[in-house]
């Protein structure tokens, strides 16, 4: 029975950016390595960057439910620097741009997993719509010497602490009497009543309640001068209103 010559290659991926001779692969296997590294998530995203688009790979780690339940101490041993149950293994896995197309046990003592890479586009996305709608936002904002926000929701909060809008809000409006008087969480600026807003007039309030623009719309048109611009949030757009 003969065999064919396999090629050695010495080298670590002990860095995400490190680029294998040979690459990018179609495949990869692992058999009870993963356990022993200091930087599993980085060795995994080099492996990651190594593979093709839709590169596949087979890997086996100890299963520490099984060792734990079984009191099979002589598998605890100083170079086995992580354990994995399979709900650790599988986030692990996802975390690191791959999807589990099938699990199994090995001899019950070790989890088995083939894992297929997954597309990071969606991240990408996630990044447009999140950095346009900033931009617009602030954009907006240089227009007017004083904008207000109505709107003291889980969106609003989200959006004023995520872009950090603290210092180019002048207050945030709601009609919930438990919130005014108080500060958004995350970007601290203060909620006032409708009744208070009107005797403040700002230059221009952006809307960020989805489900209630138009009450709101009409309430600003009704109370405050013509000339106060109206915006609001529509999903992951801002359009102006008037």
């Amino acid at each position: 029975m003969g065999g064919g010559v396999i090629k050695v290659e010495k080298n670590f991926l002990d860095r995400e950016d490190i680029k294998l001779k040979g690459s990018p692969f179609d495949a990869f296997v692992q058999f009870n390595f993963m356990e022993h590294q200091p930087n599993p998530n980085v060795m995994m995203r080099a492996i990651y960057n190594n593979l093709t688009a839709d590169g596949v790979g087979f890997i086996t780690v100890p299963n520490c439910d099984y060792l734990f339940d079984n009191g099979v101490f002589c598998q605890v041993i100083r170079d086995h620097l992580i354990y994995f149950s399979k709900e650790s293994l599988f986030f692990f896995i996802q975390k690191n741009g791959f999807n589990i197309s099938k699990y199994f046990l090995v001899n019950n003592d070790s989890h088995g997993v083939f894992i297929e890479k997954r597309s990071l586009n969606i991240n990408n996305k996630f990044d447009l719509v999140f950095d346009k709608l900033y931009n617009d936002i602030c954009s907006y904002i240089k227009n007017y010497k004083k904008v207000a926000v109505w709107g003291a929701g889980h969106e609003a909060l989200a959006i004023l602490s995520c872009y950090n809008l603290h210092d180019k809000i002048e207050y945030v409006i709601d009609s919930a009497t438990s919130k005014q008087g108080k500060f958004t969480i995350g970007s601290n600026i203060k909620i006032i009543s409708p009744m208070e807003a009107y005797k403040n007039i700002v230059d221009a309030i952006i809307i960020i309640a989805m489900d209630y623009i138009n009450e709101i719309k009409k309430l600003i048109e009704t109370n405050m001068p013509s000339n106060v611009s109206i915006s609001a949030i529509v999903g992951d757009e801002l359009k102006i209103l008037r």
